[in-house]
């Protein structure tokens, strides 16, 4: 496992500009600490990693204040570095029973971050621009459905048996209907669902475009 250390909010935002990492440990004690948890919960930079808290005070709701800013896990009390490998390690384990099982719970399923996008299946919320968008359950699940692989297309029975369960009948609307209640609550400027029509759907990240076109 290869270790940076770095004592900077600064310094920690242009290391994970230059590459990726697949966890991020972060004193909250640090000057700067929010900043670097908003880049990371609203992937600026197009910095998307784990993010684990720790040096929070034992104030009532200083944990759940920092996971609703966009902490996966916050470790507090005194901590050894064995302590926070098992955790890794914990997290790794996780990762690998969700991979091998693709309808496993959601807490072993990844958070979603795109550009002003984030899907959030352990609580069960999705966010844009960092504000909070009302999804039922079954919208919320074929939003993450088409989501978890950006670019696939997706055809209408698929995603009606993954999500809904069923076998499918081609008279049945539920899908569109899901996928225009989606859009309705996302907003048309950008679409992040696109019709292929003849195929199904597939989810599209166009601001990521846009800011790519823009460099």
């Amino acid at each position: 496992m290869r270790v940076m250390l770095e004592m900077t909010v600064k310094g920690a935002i242009q290391q994970l500009r230059a590459q990726p990492y697949s966890f991020l440990l972060l004193d909250q004690r640090v000057e700067g600490a929010d900043l670097l948890m908003d880049i990371v919960l609203n992937e600026h930079y197009r910095i998307s990693t784990f993010l684990i808290v720790t040096g929070i005070c034992q104030q009532a709701g200083a944990h759940a204040e920092a996971l609703r800013n966009g902490a996966d896990i916050c470790l507090y009390g005194p901590i050894s570095p064995d302590d926070i490998y098992e955790q890794l390690k914990a997290i790794l384990r996780r990762q690998s029973r969700g991979a091998r099982h693709p309808s496993a719970h959601p807490i072993l399923l990844p958070v979603l971050k795109f550009t002003e996008l984030v899907i959030d299946p352990v609580r069960n919320i999705v966010l844009q621009a960092g504000h909070r968008i009302h999804c039922t359950p079954k919208e919320f699940d074929v939003l993450y459905l088409l989501a978890s692989s950006p670019e696939r297309v997706f055809a209408a029975q698929y995603i009606y048996e993954t999500v809904w369960g069923f076998p499918y009948d081609y008279s049945n609307t539920s899908v569109s209907d899901c996928i225009s209640s989606i859009r309705k609550s996302l907003g048309r400027s950008p679409d992040y669902i696109e019709t292929v029509y003849g195929r199904g759907y597939r989810f599209v990240d166009r601001l990521s475009y846009c800011s790519e076109a823009c460099r």
